[in-house]
């Protein structure tokens, strides 16, 4: 229930399958525990195999598919931690995605696919009654997904949970990173566009003097002539 009830977008959804390829989880009941990726090209779906054999080698990665109704979707997938090899992913239809800016919504949506799988994962744990350190955990992963890329998971010990931790801090320390690398390129475009701007006006002035020397130098001649 709590992965095909998320949204992304007006259209977009989340859906969780199995180290077989068996769909666990999908907002289209029909589609659950009857609709195996790896054997998708048989309810007439295209390219979906071939990101359903990335998917149970347990890699991170996305791709287009059509449906058999002829639409094409973007999926977003990734491995959920510490489960049986399940695949978190997260569903969009192009029409929907390129309606804004392309790059920048395949970086939120793979960001919010992390996101998902830490919150699933959370919730797997709390459910079987880890303890209270989860929680607060949880509480960081829920500031994560809300754009607060300043939040630290702080878990004391050497368990599971502290390893967790450690992965977050340095998955949100990379996001920092990468922030920080898309802030300074955008300010170093600006640096270069305004340094092109003062360029063309230099020369704008500069070709203005040599046309009005060169008027000046044709007029004395012309009056040399005449005299």
């Amino acid at each position: 229930d709590l992965v095909s009830n998320i949204k992304i977008g007006e259209i977009g959804f989340g859906w969780l399958a199995d180290s077989s390829g068996l769909i666990l989880s999908h907002p289209e009941s029909d589609f659950v525990l009857k609709l195996n990726i790896l054997r998708s090209s048989e309810q007439g779906f295209e390219g979906l195999e071939e990101l359903g054999k990335q998917m149970i080698q347990g890699q991170t990665g996305g791709g287009t598919i059509k449906k058999p109704d002829g639409s094409k979707v973007r999926i977003f997938f990734s491995p959920v931690p510490n489960s049986p090899g399940w695949t978190l992913g997260v569903s969009l239809p192009e029409k929907d995605l390129f309606a804004r800016s392309n790059a920048l919504i395949e970086f939120v949506l793979m960001i919010i696919v992390f996101i998902l799988g830490a919150l699933v994962v959370m919730s797997l744990l709390i459910s079987n009654r880890i303890s209270k350190p989860i929680v607060a955990l949880k509480g960081s992963v829920e500031r994560l997904g809300k754009g607060d890329f300043t939040v630290e998971f702080h878990v004391k010990g050497k368990d599971e949970v502290a390893n967790i931790a450690s992965e977050l801090n340095a998955t949100t320390q990379s996001l920092r990173n990468i922030l920080k690398r898309v802030k300074d390129s955008f300010v170093n475009v600006d640096r270069s566009s305004s340094n092109l701007s003062k360029i063309a006006g230099e020369s704008r002035d500069s070709s203005q003097e040599l046309l009005s020397d060169a008027r000046e130098a044709n007029e004395n001649v012309q009056n040399a002539l005449a005299s």
